[in-house]
């Protein structure tokens, strides 16, 4: 019996390294990836480029990097996310359609699977308006019924070769805007409606290839096109037969001293007689 309270002692001690193993293998090393904040840059009255840099990804890879942007401090919470790739190295995020002479913050993010870390936080102010302002334009995957009350888009097609593509819309900041393609070239195999075409604004519809465009501004203010060209990007039907046509482009135009730019990205166009 005098040799039991050894042995416990023994066990005792064997169970408390057992545990100190345990908890040494079963430790996670966390490693967070390590970003820094750039200088803003081409600052214009309506937009800015704010850049970062992934130094090191940690102990993963970074799948997600970019900058918070907001008109309050500590962007990362009070502003919105525009990502910028992954993986190390420098990022740039550009941002368009902002108020002039407004202070705005920045910040780098940088996310691996162990976390996300943030750079430094910095501000820009962008440039006081000189003269007209620029409108920023951008309508993405828009698909309208006719009589939807918030817009439309549609393809209308014309006896013989006329061609003709009106697009409805409404954007985000409740703008609306009112684009037509016309093509009445009647030589079968000129129709310019289609992908690597630019058909200039013609408000005196003389030409037999022009567009126009009219863009109203939720407070009621209209721009009228008077000059510039509508890019067709793409315009294509899905599958044969379709009932349907994809369109994008970009918008270039002058609107009596106003400049209208920006990008319409996979416009669905309903049509009557897109297969035939």
């Amino acid at each position: 019996m005098a040799r039991h309270p050894i042995f416990l002692s023994i066990v005792i001690i064997a169970f408390f390294m057992a545990c100190n193993n345990s908890g040494g293998t079963g430790s996670v090393n966390k490693s967070l990836p390590e970003v820094s904040t750039g200088q803003a840059s081409s600052i214009t009255p309506t937009s800015a480029n704010c850049s970062g840099e992934v130094t090191g990804e940690g102990g993963s890879a970074v799948s997600d990097r970019g900058i918070f942007f907001g008109r309050s401090a500590n962007p990362s919470s009070t502003g919105s996310k525009q990502s910028a790739g992954s993986g190390n190295g420098s990022f740039l995020a550009r941002f368009s359609g902002l108020e002039s002479n407004t202070l705005y913050y920045y910040q780098s993010f940088a996310t691996n699977e162990d976390g996300t870390s943030y750079g430094e936080e910095k501000s820009f102010t962008t440039l006081a308006s000189a003269g007209n302002p620029e409108i920023n334009l951008i309508i993405d995957n828009v698909s309208f019924d006719f009589d939807s009350i918030s817009g439309f888009t549609q393809t209308v097609y014309e006896g013989g070769y006329t061609e003709r593509v009106d697009i409805f819309a409404l954007t985000a900041d409740k703008d609306t805007l009112r684009l037509s393609l016309v093509d009445n070239v009647d030589d079968a195999g000129t129709l310019a409606i289609q992908a690597g075409k630019a058909l200039s604004i013609d408000t005196s519809k003389t030409n037999p290839v022009f567009s126009t465009l009219l863009f109203r501004k939720s407070d009621g203010t209209v721009y009228r096109a008077t000059s510039g060209s509508i890019s067709v990007g793409e315009y294509k039907l899905p599958f044969f037969n379709a009932n349907d046509a994809i369109f994008s482009g970009s918008v270039d135009v002058n609107a009596d001293g106003i400049v209208i730019t920006g990008t319409l990205t996979d416009i669905i166009l309903d049509c009557a007689e897109c297969g035939g």
